[in-house]
């Protein structure tokens, strides 16, 4: 029988998750254990460029959703919170490698 690794599971289950017009930025996890808790507080900080056009309050809540469904079905985890932070702002006329960001 053949495994992934939690990277592979994640990255595959990335792409079928993934928003239309949102390019993914940096992602930073964090790991909180507690004595009073058997399992870890996982938080998720997801750094964003959306479509200048779009509902942004919306798309940040479609691409958290996505992240929470991955992480659940990809890797089994539950997590803490997950913080959706745009920090670009792209046209729609944009390829795939940008360059029109505002």
């Amino acid at each position: 029988m053949c495994r992934r690794s939690p990277a592979a599971a994640w990255r595959g289950q990335d792409r079928r998750q993934s928003v239309e017009g949102v390019r993914a930025g940096s992602c930073r996890i964090t790991i909180e254990r507690l004595p009073e808790q058997e399992a870890p507080l996982i938080g998720v900080r997801l750094e964003i460029h959306a479509p200048a056009s779009a509902q942004l309050q919306e798309l940040a809540e479609e691409v958290r959703h996505r992240v929470l469904v991955a992480a659940d079905t990809a890797l089994g985890l539950a997590l803490n919170g997950i913080d959706i932070r745009i920090t670009d702002l792209l046209d729609v006329t944009d390829g795939p490698e940008g360059g029109g960001s505002r």
